[in-house]
């Protein structure tokens, strides 16, 4: 692996949770690539270690197709990160019509960790952003359809806990 590396132009970190072992930092173009906008600055901001890191790298990259622009409600962690679409493999999802009954549909971790607070702003995941739709789906007939992840067994819960309330979420109208 470590002649591989000596021969290697790039270094691809998804979401810069590894630390590049020595002969990968003499890899000539080191990029980080930024899965969780916001939680990754902040914690670069908070994280000495964290920060580190992240200056292995001397590419960034981010989902988050807002970051340095103004208006922006992400901490700027002093980072060059530009922006790149979420990476599909198009041959995997090929373009085909949709059925006429067909459902809005998605895939989702519920809570992956937990939200965080900076300077009074806070950034949560789904179990804090979720509640103001809670009742769409019932206004919009049966269109949509989620698939919800979560850390623990599954009951009917209040839709801020960590985990998923399915049960709640089908009587809402997503789901089978």
């Amino acid at each position: 692996m470590v002649e591989t590396c000596k021969k290697a132009d790039l270094v691809f970190n998804l979401a810069g949770r590894n630390p590049l072992r020595p002969w990968l930092r003499q890899i000539p173009v080191r990029v980080f690539l930024d899965k969780d906008p916001a939680f990754t600055q902040i914690a670069h901001l908070r994280d000495n270690a964290a920060r580190e890191l992240a200056l292995e790298h001397n590419a960034f990259f981010s989902l988050g197709a807002n970051l340095g622009l103004e208006g922006c409600a992400v901490p700027d962690d002093g980072l060059p990160w530009q922006f790149t679409p979420h990476p599909i493999f198009l041959e995997a999802w090929p373009a085909a019509p949709s059925p006429r009954d067909g459902k809005f549909t998605t895939v989702m971790q519920w809570e992956s960790y937990s939200a965080v607070e900076h300077e009074g702003q806070s950034y949560g995941l789904k179990a804090q952003s979720f509640p103001p739709y809670i009742d769409l789906p019932a206004g919009a007939a049966p269109i949509f359809e989620l698939a919800v992840g979560s850390p623990e067994p599954l009951a009917a819960v209040e839709v801020t806990s960590p985990t998923a309330p399915r049960e709640l979420l089908r009587q809402k109208g997503v789901g089978p």
